[in-house]
């Protein structure tokens, strides 16, 4: 009886498994793509309105990994994309057209031709046999219309299937009326200027975060420079912030240095912040490092004491050439030198980062000739 009971519990499972695949196999013939979730094949109908009202050829080239070579949980991404575009396609087809490409498959020709249209590959984590590691794979849209820059939406994964129809409309119509952002800046001391520069690109929120801790929605983007004061109701403020889809730029030091010129030489005086800055990284598993961040790349700056104005050239005052580092995470390109006067270095705790839901990514450096110092006490000087 025991043997019959074993048998037929066997085949049970075996009969379940032979129905999942064959349900699963349905599925994919026919091209539905998640069970209580909306087809990503069924645009809406501003979408359709919007497509069908396009007056000039609209080309879109989707560059990505093959199926079979990508990490499981983003095996299903390029039939996703390829089911948007073909919906598009024909909702338009005088005027959209669209091809797929894995730029891998045609060798470096391929690759070159990705990176002439500004797309590249990026890091995904791949677990196999329970280890993990990183592997590199292209999954970016281009969008090509007569007369107009080119539009790339990069680096498309599972969870952006959801937003990448709007997305790819908003682009769409931005091109045609670029809207006018809106910035809400935190800054003190000698960063006072960044709302007056900000000001011609868009308008300008103000914001005292050392006495609030509200960051209005009605900003995209957020810059908030040396902060006094992190409370947890900051945290919790800037994480909706953030999770509401819009840009945060957080920028700082542990400390700061001060100039005193003397007849021959100058002399810098090094301050510590408070912990602020580093109450701010904190949550995103990053922490400040309070040494004395030197390099033989330095930059220049006019320092004025007593109505003297001299040109300083500090090793702290770091400049990071277009050579050491990539902007396609901000699909901007390099121009020119990046100077940080004072910066000190971050330590990244990826595991603590992973667990707050982001990943540190490195995208620039300074050169070969960096080193560290402890942080000195006392006035210093270059020698």
């Amino acid at each position: 009886m025991k043997h019959r009971f074993l048998l037929q519990t066997a085949l049970a499972c075996l009969l379940l498994l032979g129905i999942a695949a064959y349900v699963g196999r349905i599925l994919r013939l026919s091209d539905s793509w998640t069970i209580g979730q909306a087809d990503i094949a069924q645009l809406n109908d501003e979408t359709k309105r919007y497509l069908q009202g396009i007056d000039q050829p609209l080309s879109i080239t989707y560059f990505a990994t093959d199926a079979e070579d990508m990490p499981s949980h983003l095996k299903e991404v390029e039939r996703q994309v390829r089911r948007l575009l073909k919906a598009c396609k024909d909702s338009a087809p005088d005027q959209i057209d669209y091809r797929v490409i894995d730029p891998e498959a045609s060798g470096a020709v391929g690759i070159a031709y990705a990176a002439r249209r500004k797309a590249s590959s990026f890091s995904v984590r791949r677990v196999l046999h329970d280890e993990q590691s990183e592997q590199k794979v292209w999954s970016s849209l281009v969008l090509a219309s007569a007369g107009q820059p080119d539009i790339l939406i990069q680096s498309i994964e599972q969870e952006h299937l959801r937003h990448l129809e709007g997305l790819v409309i908003e682009h769409l119509k931005a091109q045609r009326q670029p809207p006018r952002p809106v910035f809400a800046v935190a800054a003190n001391g000698p960063y006072r200027l960044l709302p007056a520069l900000l000001n011609e690109f868009g308008d300008v929120i103000e914001l005292d975060l050392d006495h609030e801790s509200e960051i209005p929605l009605a900003a995209d983007v957020l810059f908030w420079m040396q902060p006094d004061i992190v409370t947890p109701e900051h945290i919790r403020s800037l994480r909706r912030f953030v999770e509401s889809g819009r840009s945060v730029v957080l920028a700082g030091s542990a400390y700061a240095v001060g100039y005193a010129l003397e007849a021959e030489q100058t002399l810098y005086i090094a301050r510590r912040f408070g912990d602020a800055w580093a109450d701010l990284l904190q949550p995103f598993g990053i922490r400040p490092v309070p040494d004395l961040l030197l390099d033989g790349n330095a930059g220049v700056v006019p320092i004025e004491v007593d109505g003297q104005v001299r040109e300083v050239e500090a090793p702290f005052h770091l400049r990071m050439l277009p050579a050491f580092y990539h902007m396609k995470g901000f699909r901007l390109p390099a121009r020119g030198g990046l100077n940080l006067v004072a910066a000190s270095a971050l330590e990244i705790d990826v595991a603590r980062a992973a667990t707050s839901g982001f990943m540190p990514e490195q995208f620039g450096t300074t050169t070969e000739k960096a080193r560290v110092l402890p942080l000195p006490a006392n006035a210093f000087s270059n020698a």
